[in-house]
């Protein structure tokens, strides 16, 4: 600062000696602006332009600072007054004049003013002639007056009038000059060249500026790209002036060649990328559009309506709200005021279903625009959403309080207002109110779209008919009519209809209609399949007109009574799902950027067989929509029709990843997961979908189901029970219920539904069956309760047995009656091998060898007297006629006999596949395998012949018990064969795993028997006797925790069992554990209490401790139950 003012001093003195120095009042001008001080600058350059009115410098220096002073001004200042140093003030008055500004416009009409003056004193820059154009935008746009507009323009004029006659000027001298044919000739006719271009760039540059301001603009544009082509901002002008009346296709490829040349010239114009972009979004290409506006907003950050637009151009066309939120956030980055963009971002961050965010923009909005109608009713919504009912109702009665002012011109946002409260006769009442007003085709078609909310389906269809009648041209109300008519079911006027709407619609609206097409083709191809199904098994098909049909129209495209064939219908069904497909395709290339055509798309071509196709076109879905929910859904039923079931289960996963709360997703993930036996995860599904849609019977259903598996039969029970109110006449649910009834020992409600179930159907099977199984089995109940009264009457001495004897003959009447239902079953399907299983068990708890020789089950009787041959006979006989049930059966089991290493290597392969989940396996005794276990294998096997699933199961159990006589009959190496062959047929069959376990302890192959317990354990986990078999085998390897862990899990598994007391009390003997051993024995012999070994191993124990007496009490004990060993 020192230096500043050392130099003002100099030039001072210089001044005074020669006070018109232009030089110094120049340089003395710069070093006060330097300083800060603008009045005194103005004032020196005001001095210069006195004395030398032809000094440009100084006209362009005066209009710079003025230029500055606008730019550091809000455009909200009223006034301004320039600072005066001290010693100017005793001269304020005469420099008044020149510094006073009274406020804003007058100050720019100064700096026009200084910019015209340095412009025809002789400065030629381009920048000085462009900023005289933008100052007076600026001032118009201030004072909303055309005079400053008319005035600059005169001066251009008159400067463009002065600059073709100087042009003129040197174009004859030039002219005259080439006569002479001097030596200096060639050079000066070069100069004459540089200087003709010069003005001819200022003329162009001028003619520009002029055709900004006034409407002869496309004369003066054209002229300035004449007068030069390199100057890009007339091809931007001319553009942008082009572009007002651009309205076709030619018009617009115009524009943009022009637009295209000053982005080529000058790449830093925003303004040509604008108004580029603008025209590809009025030619609908906005991708081009996108890359435009991202180009100007990279230039000039600041430009918050183009940030707007892009944010606009994301959310309606593309319908990326991330990219849209992002978009809107950098705008209100630059102005915090912006409420468009306010509106735009809580738009799409609620359609993304970020509620809270967008609730918050809302609230922005409302509390910076209360009188914002629009912003009360999204908050609302919102609300609502959120399950803010109250708050949701305040705000929309806000919304209908604020435009209750405005009468006729609000009754349709009103209406509509009303429609999203669902209050359709409102709704209807506000909007025939504007229709009264004004019976305009959109007015009627609002009307037409609440009667039909309302049900009124025929009224509606009356007023969209006024509609057509007071505008045949518009294309909506043909689309509204065919939606009338498919609510009738009226499909093939519907697509008339819309045929009709297509001719008349604009390019925009093509995608909706052939998306709508298609849909109501694909309900039309579905009422067509039924037709088709209808006549093939030989039901008549009526052939009928439709019902809405109007005279004078042609006739829809319906089958005549006599093509009502099947060769008819099916060529007919043919067309229209070729129909189906094209409209599909149309409305896909209308709009790229959706992923809805290629969803329906795919379920048609899954409908006609195209299952290819079908993947394809979900696989493009979701490219183009990664948040598609259908996209996701179907993807994984298309993929669980080929047993894909793992893959679909990643879909319904990322299905439930982008939207947590839909029931379907769960639903289906449940299904999938229930197809693969795993319950527990299908039982969480189901459970979820109901929570989230109760009214779901078939997740109910299959929950029921789910909750068998896991032995949950009280969940199962209540499942059934709430579908059995819903569908009473269910023959299946009958099934299910009466099963899971006789589970929980409800046996007489379970007889009751079997009974009803075989008296609505006489010839099912399954009803008598289910009714003999609960019958034998609460005979079997009956026999242990008579044994257990008989012994207790004994101990008692009591005088009279007749409450057992009693018990004995309703035992004896149960057995009656299931001998009865098995039967019955038996004269429906005298083939079917479980029924004859049951019967033959039946035979056998009566006594009745002779009549059990006489069915299948007779091979496990022969096994139970030592008859092993015989008994091999009948189960090679049984395993023939479950072989015989299917070819495809017939061909695995014979590859398995020709290959004996396949089941193997399948059992491997699975393995590897299914690795044991759970830690803690279980395990069987061996010496728990009597007649008890195989009778109840015998009666849980129910598996429908017709299915291969069942069949297999069915010959699974007569290997498994094939396998178990040849390892009575000690050939090992067959019953491991047979195992193996059984698992092959039914990988969840955990009974042959235990005996499959069972060998490889018998062959000390202890490793192999934990993995086949394991795999036991994982399928059942509350079989017990796995888990009492894998405590032995840890304890055979020495390793006692896990053995005391296992046996631990047995005994709160199957805590009657005396083998898992005495072997826990092995384990603690290992680990000196002494009481805990003597305790564990104590247990078994309760358990067991004539098991004599288990009192000598106690008295062992006692007398190792000195326990002398209590030991010989053990000992003569086991002496008295003829004990032979040592002791």
């Amino acid at each position: 600062m020192q230096e500043f003012h050392s130099a003002i001093v100099d030039l001072s003195h210089v001044l005074n000696q020669q006070p018109n120095s232009a030089e110094a009042l120049l340089l003395r001008s710069k070093v006060y602006a330097k300083q800060g001080h603008t009045t005194l600058a103005i004032k020196d350059l005001t001095a210069i332009t006195k004395n030398d009115p032809k000094n440009w410098r100084a006209y362009y220096e005066r209009a710079y600072l003025r230029h500055k002073q606008v730019e550091g001004m809000g455009d909200d200042s009223a006034s301004l007054q320039p600072p005066m140093s001290k010693e100017n003030k005793a001269d304020g008055a005469d420099a008044a004049p020149h510094t006073a500004v009274t406020n804003i416009p007058s100050l720019i009409g100064q700096t026009i003013d200084d910019y015209m003056q340095a412009i025809r004193t002789g400065c030629y820059l381009n920048d000085v002639i462009e900023t005289v154009g933008d100052l007076t935008i600026r001032l118009v746009e201030w004072t909303h007056d055309a005079k400053h507009c008319l005035q600059v323009v005169g001066g251009l004029a008159a400067l463009i009038a002065l600059m073709d006659e100087t042009e003129g000027k040197l174009k004859d001298q030039r002219r005259a000059a080439a006569k002479a044919q001097s030596i200096a000739a060639s050079h000066d006719t070069t100069l004459w060249e540089l200087e003709e271009d010069r003005l001819a760039k200022v003329i162009a540059c001028l003619l520009t500026q002029r055709g900004r301001l006034y409407i002869l603009a496309s004369t003066d544009l054209d002229r300035a790209v004449i007068m030069d082509y390199h100057y890009a901002p007339a091809h931007f002008y001319r553009g942008a002036v082009a572009s007002v009346r651009a309205c076709d296709d030619a018009s617009r490829k115009v524009v943009i060649h022009h637009l295209n040349r000053c982005i080529h010239l000058d790449p830093t114009i925003t303004g040509a990328y604008i108004v580029r972009g603008g025209i590809y979004c009025a030619d609908l290409r906005f991708n081009n559009a996108l890359q435009d506006f991202k180009a100007a907003v990279t230039i000039d950050p600041t430009l918050d309506d183009i940030w707007i637009q892009i944010a606009i151009v994301f959310l309606t066309h593309y319908h990326d709200c991330d990219a849209s939120a992002k978009a809107c956030t950098r705008a209100l980055k630059n102005d915090l005021g912006l409420t468009q963009a306010l509106h735009l971002r809580g738009e799409a961050l609620a359609r993304q279903g970020n509620l809270k965010a967008a609730m918050r923009d809302f609230v922005r909005l409302v509390v910076m625009q209360p009188t914002d109608r629009f912003a009360h009713l999204m908050k609302g919504k919102l609300l609502l959403q959120l399950d803010h009912a109250r708050p949701a109702l305040y705000a929309y009665k806000q919304f209908m309080e604020m435009g209750s002012e405005l009468e006729t011109l609000d009754r349709i946002t009103r209406g509509k207002a009303y429609k999203v409260l669902s209050q359709h006769s409102q709704a209807v009442q506000e909007f025939k109110l504007a229709v009264d007003a004004n019976p305009s085709p959109e007015n009627l078609c609002l009307l037409s779209e609440s009667l039909h909310s309302m049900g009124d389906t025929e009224a509606s269809l009356h007023v969209i008919n006024l509609a057509i009648a007071s505008d045949p041209g518009c294309a909506k109300s043909y689309v509204r009519r065919a939606q009338c008519y498919i609510g009738n079911h009226a499909y093939k006027t519907a697509i008339l209809d819309y045929d009709h709407a297509l001719t008349l619609a604009d390019k925009s609206e093509l995608y909706r209609m052939y998306y709508e097409r298609a849909l109501c083709r694909s309900q039309l191809l579905s009422k067509a399949w039924n037709q088709l199904y209808a006549m093939q098994r030989g039901e008549r098909v009526p052939c009928y007109y439709e019902n809405n049909f109007q005279s004078g129209q042609p006739l829809p495209v319906t089958l005549s009574a006599i093509d009502m064939n099947p060769t008819c219908m099916t060529a007919f069904i043919k067309q229209t799902y070729v129909d189906t497909a094209a409209d599909f395709t149309k409305s896909m290339k209308a709009s790229e950027v959706m992923s809805d055509p290629y969803v329906e798309r795919a379920a048609l071509y899954a409908l006609g067989g195209e299952f290819n196709r079908a993947y394809d076109d979900l696989a493009t879905a979701i490219k183009i929509d990664p948040h598609n929910l259908n996209a996701y859904i179907s993807a994984g039923v298309l993929k669980c029709k080929f047993s894909m079931y793992t893959a679909s289960i990643e879909c319904f996963d990322k299905a439930l990843k982008f939207h947590p709360h839909c029931a379907l997703a769960y639903y289906n993930r449940g299904v999938a997961y229930h197809i693969l036996n795993v319950w527990a995860q299908a039982d969480s599904d189901y459970t979820k979908s109901i929570a989230l849609d109760p009214t779901n019977m078939d997740a109910l259903r299959n929950r029921g189901i789910a909750r068998c598996h896991l032995m949950n039969f009280q969940g199962a029970a209540e499942d059934f029970e709430d579908v059995h109110k819903n569908a009473p006449d269910d023959m299946e649910l009958h099934m299910g219920l009466g099963y899971v009834y006789l589970k929980l020992s409800r046996f007489t409600e379970a007889i009751a539904l079997f009974r009803s179930l075989s008296s609505k159907n006489p010839v099912a099977i399954d009803a008598y069956l289910d009714a003999g199984n609960t019958f034998f089995t609460m005979a079997l109940c009956m026999t242990d309760s008579t044994n257990m009264t008989a012994a207790a009457a004994s101990a008692a001495l009591a005088t009279t047995n007749a409450p057992a004897l009693s018990k004995a003959d309703t035992s004896k009447s149960l057995l009656q009656q299931s001998l009865h239902c098995y039967l019955r079953a038996t004269r429906i399907n005298p083939t079917d091998v479980n029924i004859r299983l049951n019967l033959a068990a039946l035979f056998r708890a009566k006594g009745d060898e002779s009549n059990a020789d006489f069915h299948d089950e007779r091979a496990m009787m022969l096994l139970e007297t030592g008859q092993f041959a015989h008994a091999m006979e009948h189960m090679n006989a049984a395993v023939n006629i479950s072989v015989a049930l299917s070819p495809i059966v017939a061909m695995e089991y014979t590859l398995l006999v020709k290959n004996k290493a396949m089941a193997l290597h399948e059992l491997h392969r699975r393995r590897q596949q299914l690795t044991p989940s759970a830690p803690h396996p279980t395990k069987r005794a061996e010496e728990n395998g009597g007649r008890t276990r195989r009778m109840s294998v015998a009666a849980e096997v129910l598996a429908d012949k017709k299915s291969i699933l069942g069949i297999k199961k069915t010959l699974s159990v007569h290997l498994a018990n094939r396998g178990k006589v040849h390892e009575l009959m000690l050939d090992v190496d067959a019953a491991r064969l047979d195992y193996l062959n059984a698992v092959y047929f039914d990988p969840l069959n955990f009974d042959v795993y235990f005996h499959l376990g069972t060998l490889a302890v018998h062959e000390r192959k202890l490793n192999d028997a934990i993995e086949y317990f394991s795999q036991a354990l994982v399928i059942n986990p509350k079989l017990g006797v796995a888990s009492v078999n894998l405590g032995v085998v840890y304890l055979l390897l020495q390793s006692y925790d896990l053995a005391l862990y296992h046996l631990d899990m047995a005994s709160t598994l199957i805590p009657d069992c005396a083998f898992v007391w005495a072997n826990k009390a092995c384990v603690y003997l290992k680990l000196d554990r002494v009481d805990d051993a003597v305790r564990n024995f104590s247990y078994a012999m309760k358990c067991m209490p004539t098991f004599a070994p288990f009192y000598v191993y106690r008295g062992r124990l006692l007398s190792s401790q000195k326990h002398l007496h209590d030991a010989m009490v053990d000992f003569a004990a086991a002496l008295k139950m003829g004990y032979t060993g040592e002791l």
